[in-house]
């Protein structure tokens, strides 16, 4: 070949680099396949984000992670945590080996009505430890500290506290309608195994006597605190979140829950169709200002391509799924989505665990960030969906076996 010639060849290869790495609006992703020593084995290293946005939908953006209510609990969280030597401390136990994601996070929460009950008054914290959290640590997504006393989510390998006999008496006071509260200072809750109906029974007794809007607001306060995604998964979850949204800046959000829920008679058979049927009547009383985009989260393929039949004579609505908008970012999608669901995953295969945590809280953060979300609240995902957003809204938040099943 003439020299002139690859002159022109390395050129050419030099600019579509180029166009590569500067001109793309996807965020691109190196994987360095080398073992990952807190948990995955290989490691994902990101790129600065290229999601472009209006300074009004940036606003948004950074509004939802960061408001009023988030604020407030940092700084009471803090206060309470510099005089926790002397009033005390409880430790909420995360236990995914026999409960599912939604559901351990959601009755962790409860440790905030207990704790910051003024008649118990002690700092709370969220302990996550390798023998009973099956999937991958929080802190691979979320940005806190895990070795300070006062870390919202602390890990500790030591088995031996949890162990320990829960001597404690917590009840209910029929009399003056308190949390009766007493045990050691330093104190391990378990919200699992023989003690499990205690601790619902109470928190039911705090929702009848506060009201669902109060119990809402206190338990959505620690959730959005804890949902504070690392800077790399936050730019990641910007460029989801700017892919789903249609040309006016909304969408929908449909989760479809099914599988072992339904097998189990946990939740009453909500037929596919209701779903469209809630998303037309949305669209008629919104009119104009109706999404066009549906983010749809489900259990199994074949309810996303029942919902897109039902809706084949509406040529504008578009719909998404978390694998398409990895596709749509240039991702490799053996990166990011699991491709059998956690029954099957092999006990120790921490690359599925990964996969699927990851999957889950991305997925769950674009439910709670949609215009218009419909779900089920048999489901701990749409609860957890509807403390992340905030909101208890009817107008904007649609559970479709309410009033049988609630937001918490």
């Amino acid at each position: 070949m003439h020299p002139k010639t690859w002159i022109f060849v390395l050129l050419g290869v030099c600019c579509c680099l180029l166009f590569f790495f500067h001109d793309s609006e996807m965020t691109e992703l190196w994987l360095a396949r080398t073992p990952r020593p807190a948990f995955t084995a290989f490691n994902i290293q990101f790129r600065k984000s290229r999601a472009k946005l209006s300074p009004q939908l940036q606003n948004v953006f950074d509004t939802f992670f960061q408001n009023v209510q988030v604020n407030w609990f940092k700084n009471e969280y803090s206060r309470r945590c510099s005089v926790s030597s002397s009033t005390g401390t409880l430790v909420a136990v995360l236990n995914g080996k026999t409960s599912g994601f939604g559901s351990v996070l959601n009755n962790a929460m409860n440790i905030i009505l207990i704790a910051w009950e003024p008649s118990v008054n002690r700092h709370f914290t969220l302990l996550e430890t390798p023998t009973l959290w099956s999937y991958a640590p929080l802190s691979e997504f979320f940005d806190h500290p895990v070795d300070s006393p006062c870390s919202l989510v602390r890990v500790s390998p030591n088995v031996e506290l949890l162990r320990e006999k829960e001597t404690f008496d917590l009840a209910m006071s029929s009399g003056t309608r308190q949390v009766r509260f007493s045990g050691k200072l330093h104190q391990t809750i378990r919200y699992f195994g023989e003690r499990w109906s205690q601790y619902r029974n109470v928190t039911e007794e705090i929702l009848i006597r506060d009201g669902t809007e109060k119990v809402f607001r206190r338990k959505s306060a620690l959730t959005r605190a804890l949902w504070n995604f690392r800077p790399d998964y936050k730019a990641l979850l910007k460029e989801l979140w700017s892919k789903v949204l249609d040309k006016n800046g909304r969408y929908f959000a449909v989760h479809i829950r099914r599988g072992d829920k339904l097998a189990a008679k946990e939740m009453e058979n909500v037929p596919i169709e209701k779903y469209w049927e809630k998303v037309a009547s949305i669209c008629k009383l919104l009119k104009n200002s109706c999404p066009h985009n549906v983010f749809v989260m489900y259990d199994e393929p074949e309810e996303l391509k029942s919902l897109k039949e039902l809706a084949v004579q509406d040529a504008s609505t578009r719909f998404f799924d978390f694998p398409m908008l990895i596709n749509s970012t240039g991702r490799d999608l053996e990166d990011f989505v699991s491709l059998s669901p956690p029954a099957l995953f092999v006990k120790n295969d921490k690359n599925e665990w990964f996969k699927h945590t990851q999957e889950m809280l991305l997925s769950m953060t674009l439910l709670a960030m949609s215009d218009q979300l419909i779900c089920t609240f048999s489901s701990n995902v749409c609860r957890l969906a509807a403390l992340i957003r905030g909101d208890l809204n009817p107008e904007t938040i649609h559970g479709l076996d309410a009033p049988t099943w609630h937001n918490l």
